[in-house]
């Protein structure tokens, strides 16, 4: 089952790669759990991202939703259902198990890889800057060039 998940992100890279050029890229990888109170508010910022960017010809931001140990699949329905994620669900269960391999060991948690599989941002628990972080990567050529400092200095806008 984990080579199916790893194909799925090769998979999903791969797509990237076959964007023609002048659009940008960004895979939005979440791991997330139904009784985490965080994911709420992680789910309203990035739907803000999907709904900015879901209509624009030149940027191409995909999700990935990875529900870590729900009591039920049809309790993992019901949640991806009540929350209107974007993107692609997927469940991890026991027999399942897609946390293992990437280390996750906190909810929710994201991950942004860019069209050449590199993981440009990765944050454990609700981050308000998100949002910022991923314009600024679309958008800003020199964003990846940036150390940290610069970059929170950015988002924070001082």
């Amino acid at each position: 089952m984990k080579r199916f998940f790893i194909g799925l992100l090769l998979l999903a890279v791969g797509y990237a790669s076959a964007l023609s050029k002048g659009h940008e890229f960004l895979q939005i990888i979440v791991y997330w759990k139904i009784d985490n109170p965080w994911n709420l508010r992680l789910f309203s910022k990035l739907k803000e991202i999907e709904e900015k960017y879901s209509d624009d010809e030149n940027v191409k931001v995909d999700f990935m939703f990875i529900c870590c140990e729900p009591s039920s699949e049809e309790a993992w329905q019901q949640a991806v259902e009540k929350h209107h994620l974007p993107g692609t669900q997927y469940m991890s269960t026991a027999e399942a198990d897609y946390t293992g391999q990437f280390n996750i060991n906190g909810y929710p948690t994201v991950i942004m890889a860019d069209n050449k599989g590199r993981i440009i941002y990765r944050e454990v628990g609700y981050d308000s800057n998100i949002k910022t972080f991923a314009e600024d990567y679309l958008f800003n050529d020199d964003f990846l060039d940036m150390n940290m400092a610069e970059k929170i200095q950015r988002m924070i806008g001082n």
